[in-house]
């Protein structure tokens, strides 16, 4: 799975919660977070959203896979 760089599309990053997954999963790497761990998280950062996704179960159903993610990386994912 390959992630493409959304960061150049028109109205990307006018939202203050705007996360280009390519971005993040390289920013991921960069600091060492392990591949598998690193494209999940840029996953997730990217659909938390509430722009997009305003609070509910979808939003409340990120979080917990999120948080589950943080305990198999044993910590707070950077």
């Amino acid at each position: 799975m390959t992630f493409d760089h959304v960061c150049g599309l028109q109205g990307f990053g006018r939202g203050l919660h705007d996360v280009c997954p390519a971005c993040e999963f390289y920013r991921l790497m960069s600091l060492g977070v392990p591949e598998g761990i690193a494209r999940q998280a840029a996953h997730l950062r990217a659909a938390m959203n509430p722009d997009i996704f305003p609070s509910g179960q979808y939003m409340d159903s990120l979080y917990e896979e999120f948080k589950a993610l943080e305990r198999e990386y044993g910590g707070k994912i950077p």
